[in-house]
């Protein structure tokens, strides 16, 4: 019985090492990605913005997104959500000796 206990926390101890470079949390019932990496995202990269689709919408800019290895997301434009009026994009932000990433979000 104890060896089991002990193969169960093992377990535990290698699986919260292999996903302690990111992890969900959430704050006012909204999900945010809070992800850290231990290597400096590029540089963002230019984009041009497309036109407008329409009234009410507002240009999301792209952004380097870790998955392994750095990759863009191109920017899009998104529909001004109800009830507000500004967007607060996402972001890479120094950590310690990590980088992490702040969702956008809106205002």
């Amino acid at each position: 019985m104890n060896r089991c206990i002990w193969v169960f926390i093992f377990a535990g101890c290698m699986l919260s090492a292999m996903f302690s470079s990111g992890c969900v949390v959430h704050t006012d019932g909204r999900p945010l990605a809070t992800i850290y990496v231990d290597t400096e995202p590029p540089a963002p990269q230019y984009e041009p913005t497309p036109p407008m689709p329409g009234p009410h919408y507002v240009w999301i800019p792209g952004n380097w997104h870790w998955n392994g290895r750095w990759v863009w997301r191109a920017g899009h434009w998104e529909r001004i959500a109800h009830g507000h009026h500004t967007w607060v994009p996402g972001h890479w932000e120094r950590s310690g000796h990590r980088w992490c990433w702040r969702e956008g979000h809106w205002r």
